[in-house]
């Protein structure tokens, strides 16, 4: 610390009082603190950000204005009731109500609804009483620890520890416990869960984790630290090996991996990315404004972005490459209040008193409307169209009834809160799992889909309606190794990255694939074995351009096709043998003008040799490509499209719509009508055509594996049944069958996809290329299309072919390839893409699975990952529920969270951090640190999403305990929370969230792990001097470092 050439982190300046005035950076730029007595009176940044505190007479902060009047708030008391009132800048009161003891006992929002808490002496949580009278109780034990929930329900879990006041044994509300066991330094050395499958870990002398040996036997991780537990060197079962070299502050500087790939980071001072390096040279940049807000983002390819931004750190603008400008305007609560884009059209929020999004407006006039019940949770939403769709909840929050005026939907749960049984009009959903939560049985309208798991919860077995039974193996790392499906199998086999280089089918015929340095697939081979000479069956190479972007498909069966592209990566030509095409944009990503070859027709009176669609558009509506025209109602909903034959004629299609934004009827040209049905989890399980009389005439049934279509059969017999790679949308096998015949007719084709995952080719066990599909670059039919003995009707990823609609069903919307839209609005709003109606910038190696985030595939699995488990998946467990309501903003969520029944019982061990920073690391997609140990995205942190690093170094325990507790990450900071590049402690424990504190709350840090390896226990009072409340969780600082606490009880502590 001494040494003058060290770089200087902080220096600080004092007052001739003593008081702290100045806190300058490495760059020497000072955040200014001004007192009156001691008292701090004043605050700014080196933005210019200023926020002031006045005080009364008794040195009760009394008023808080800020810049630009932001949060400028009021402070009221009254010393007889204890009562606290806060007017927040927009003249809301809020009242804070403690008893003698000053523990906050009811909190009573601007609208009235009152939250009240009773504590024992000793300022734990005893109850917690919403402003609808639902009751959460809390027991402790004799140590002080949280012994038992009792939910408004009376469901119970119980939580018993070991004599180091850790969790041992966490009982569930049906009974089924989680065990943990722990070393004599409180290392959690195994967990079995409730099926007796045992994870087991060990540590280093130092307490930093080497290696974890799943429930088959396998060690999984294995891994050298440095002195301060940071991982080094990480080995995974498949004996992939990354090597991390990292700089005086911990921070990573460069990674190796398997193949001996480099990628280097650089860092500034203070810990902010400003420059990495890919393994093929390409480098991006950052820079910073002085309060450490990215301004300036540089691509590997030299496309710039800036962002600009108002006081207290919220982004006002961000500029693309491109030149397209969005700005952002907030209220003096820091809430966005409108989007502009560059066509100058504007989103809009509105809120209530108690801060919930109740009104947005999108770039369009459609105006979403919300409804909340007193506890804050969504009961109501009324759309453009003016349709409602209204909400019925239980005690716990989950829904019970959805109702809607054409339908009401009921749903059921068994006592750990997962769904047992869903029904509509139509449709009756069942659902079996085993002691470990995991579903064994789906039954949809009395047709069943089997799963069968091993001890790692993977599944090894699905049987569907049909009969077809596809059994999985995987290798010591986890990935498929080989899948078995209608007597065929499928071996996969893995380089050193992890990249899938190969695909055998027992037959011999053979899927071989190369990658770059940079993990870009380059070539794609179909043989008929490795040891024959006739001729390959499908061959195709991939070449980029310098910015990354894909340029060139070279392939064996339609020869070479060129892209041309903008400077936002968007195709604007495609040059191809006997084929062209030609696109524009607009400022908002709206395509403009779309000249491509014309299909062929069985009219003559409209054949032409291209089509030239140069279009119009309201907003983001489409009101006319070429000579179709369309019309919208007020939902924004496409309900008519109308196309003007070459003779005159006009060929008109009409669509109707229920208040879910589910297309349920058509009517085609020739007046032929089909309609669409959905289960409870908006799956679309049937497509019927009618008869004049209104008959089902014909009817394909659909069947899903979660989010995924496994099976469709058809009023004929005809079956189709579909396996996907492992957590992708990416389809392997189809195995089609005609249930009609006495001798059931099996044909099984192994399925090729492009860079994107859409299907190109079905591949008989034989090596016949049975079925090759040409598209125009954005999905519509080729001018000739091929007549095949066997079709298949998966589109782009997550999308299925509607030949009587033209449109592919996507889940949650429609996508019209015709026009390369959406033809409903996303229900995500404004959060997914800056345009709600497009489908993805460029198709080539984007996607968009269920219709609501466009991303690329590797960013999908993350997103997955993210809702714990594929959607429908998190939908039975009450995760999320797919109410799939509009907005981007606030309340306005499509997945709305739901309430976590199963509480502390879904308390578990995260022990994936090291592997997904390996993961990562083959994936060149490290995210950059924010300057503290560990690392976190570039992007925005925020509580509720688990960022994972190496430099845990051991396992945090997360409680889930209702309304009273909150998950934490395992690495996260907030923006402007304090903390310094060395030496940061993240604590983790089992508390409650308190709203309040007072010198009365004391929390003891024990076994705190320094950077030099010496350990401290320290017991403090909770006080406003060392103590921050932000969100209910308490960030308390310590000497020069600080923590993250959801109360004052601290247990699991982590190395630094």
């Amino acid at each position: 610390l001494s040494d003058p050439s060290a770089p200087v982190l902080m220096r600080y300046g004092y007052d001739n009082s003593g008081n702290l005035t100045d806190i300058f950076d490495s760059l020497g730029l000072p955040l200014k603190l001004t007192y009156d007595q001691r008292r701090i009176t004043a605050w700014e940044d080196r933005n210019g950000t200023w926020y002031r505190y006045e005080y009364d007479e008794k040195g009760r902060c009394v008023r808080t204005p800020g810049m630009d009047r932001i949060l400028d708030y009021t402070y009221a008391y009254d010393e007889d009731s204890r009562t606290t009132s806060v007017t927040d800048s927009l003249s809301n009161t809020s009242t804070y109500q403690f008893n003698d003891a000053y523990q906050l006992i009811r909190h009573t929002d601007p609208l009235g609804n009152a939250t009240v808490r009773t504590w024992d002496r000793y300022d734990r949580l005893q109850s917690l009483t919403d402003p609808l009278e639902h009751t959460t109780s809390y027991t402790y034990d004799t140590d002080g620890n949280m012994a038992t929930v009792v939910e408004p329900d009376g469901s119970l879990t119980s939580i018993a520890y070991n004599n180091l006041r850790l969790p041992v044994t966490i009982t569930g509300p049906d009974g089924t416990a989680v065990h943990r066991t722990y070393d004599a330094a409180g290392n959690c050395t195994s967990v079995t869960d409730p099926l007796g499958a045992v994870t087991t870990y060990g540590y280093d002398e130092h307490g930093a984790l080497t290696s974890v040996i799943d429930a088959l036997g396998t060690v999984q991780y294995t891994a050298v630290n440095d002195t301060a537990g940071r991982p080094l060197e990480m080995t995974e079962a498949g004996g992939a090996t990354i090597r991390a070299e990292r700089d005086a502050f911990g921070r990573i500087v460069q990674t190796t991996d398997a193949t001996s790939t480099d990628t280097r980071v650089t860092w500034t001072t203070t810990g902010r990315i400003t420059r990495r390096e890919l393994p093929d040279g390409t480098a991006e940049t950052w820079t910073y404004d002085p309060e450490g807000n990215p301004v300036e983002h540089r691509a590997a390819d030299g496309r710039v972005t800036h962002y600009e931004y108002n006081p207290f750190d919220l982004c006002s603008a961000r500029t693309d490459p491109d030149g397209t400008r969005y700005e952002f305007a907030y209220d003096t609560e820091l809430r966005l209040v409108s989007v502009t884009n560059p066509q100058g059209d504007r989103w809009s929020y509105t809120y209530d008193p108690a801060g919930r999004l109740v009104t947005e407006t999108d770039f369009n006039g459609r105006t979403l409307r919300y409804t909340y019940d007193a506890v804050g949770r969504l009961v109501e939403r009324r759309n453009g169209a003016g349709e409602t769709l209204s909400l019925t909840r239980d005690a716990l929050g989950a829904v019970v009834e959805q109702r809607s005026a054409d339908e009401v939907t009921t749903y059921a749960y068994d006592r750990s809160g997962r769904l047992l049984r869903a029904s509509n009009s139509h449709t009756i959903v069942e659902y079996e799992y085993d002691s470990a939560g995991r579903t064994t049985r789906e039954t949809v309208n009395g047709r069943s889909m089997t799963y069968t798991y091993d001890d790692l919860g993977r599944v090894i077995e699905r049987r569907t309606p049909s009969g077809i039974v596809s059994t999985w193996t995987y290798d010591a790392a986890g990935r498929p190794e080989a899948l078995s499906s209608a007597g065929h199998d499928l071996h996969f086999t893995y380089d050193a990255d992890g990249r899938e280089i190969a695909r055998t089918l027992n037959s011999g015929v053979t899927l071989t694939q190369t990658w770059d340095r940079t993990h870009r697939l380059t070539t794609q081979s179909v043989v008929h074995g490795p040891d024959t000479k006739r001729p390959p069956i499908q061959h195709r190479e991939y070449a980029y351009d310098l910015h990354g972007f894909l340029a060139e498909i070279n392939e064996l069966t339609t020869g070479t096709r060129r892209y041309d592209l903008d400077g936002t990566g968007r195709v604007t030509a495609v040059h191809a043998r006997g084929w062209s095409e030609t696109y524009a944009y607009d400022a908002v990503g709206n395509l403009t003008q779309a000249v491509t070859p014309e299909a062929k027709t069985t009219n003559a009176a409209d054949t032409a040799s291209t089509t030239d669609t140069s279009r119009e558009l309201t907003g983001t509506l489409l009101r006319r490509a070429g000579r179709t025209s369309f019309t919208y109602d007020s939902q924004g909903r496409l309900i008519r499209s109308t196309k003007r034959l070459l003779n005159g004629q006009m060929r008109t299609r009409s669509f109707t719509w229920n208040a879910q934004d589910q297309l349920v009827g058509t009517v085609t040209p020739d007046g032929t009508r089909w309609r669409y049905l959905y289960d409870p989890l908006g799956r679309r399980i049937a497509k019927q055509r009618l008869d004049d009389g209104g008959t089902v005439a014909e009817e394909v049934r659909f069947t899903w594996d979660d989010s995924r279509l496994a099976e469709q059969t058809s009023s004929d017999g005809q079956t189709t049944t579909w396996d996907y790679l492992s957590g992708t949308y990416r389809p392997l096998t189809q195995v089609d069958q005609d249930l009609t015949q006495a001798e059931v007719d099996l044909r099984f084709h192994a399925v090729i996809t492009d860079l994107a995952g859409t299907p190109t080719e079905l591949i008989s066990p034989e090596g016949e290329l049975t079925w090759h599909h040409r598209t125009t670059l954005w999905g519509a039919p080729s001018p000739d299309p091929t007549t095949h003995a066997v079709d298949c009707l998966l589109r782009f990823p997550g999308q299925y072919a509607d030949p009587e609609t033209g449109w592919n069903y996507n889940y949650f919307r429609y996508y019209d390839p015709e026009t390369a839209r959406y033809t409903t609005p996303d229900p995500l709003g404004l959060a997914p893409a800056p345009n709600h109606h497009a489908y993805v910038d460029n198709p080539l190696t984007w996607t968009d699975p269920l219709g609501l985030v466009p991303c690329k595939e590797a960013a999908f699995k993350d997103w997955l990952s993210n809702q714990q488990g594929d959607v429908a998946s998190a939908f039975r467990a009450g995760r999320l529920r797919l109410e799939r309501f509009g907005g981007g903003s606030g309340g306005s969520e499509a997945l709305l969270v739901a309430s976590n029944r199963q509480n502390v019982a879904s308390s578990y061990w995260r022990a994936m951090g090291d592997q997904e920073f390996a993961s990562l690391a083959r994936r060149n997609e490290l995210p950059p640190s924010n300057g503290y140990q560990g690392l976190s995205p570039d992007r925005s942190y925020s509580a509720g999403t688990r960022y994972f690093g190496p430099e845990k170094g051991r396992y945090l325990v997360q409680f889930f305990v209702g309304d009273a507790g909150r998950s934490l990450p395992d690495l996260m900071k907030d923006s402007g929370i304090g903390g310094k590049a060395d030496g940061e402690v993240m604590s983790y424990g089992l508390g409650t969230a308190a709203t309040s504190f007072s010198s009365q709350h004391r929390v003891q840090m024990e076994n705190i792990i320094r950077p030099d390896g010496t350990s401290q226990t320290q017991t403090k009072a909770l006080t406003s001097f060392n103590a921050n409340l932000a969100n209910g969780q308490f960030h308390w600082f310590l000497d020069s470092t600080w923590v993250r606490v959801p109360d004052h009880i601290l247990r699991q502590y982590p190395t630094s």
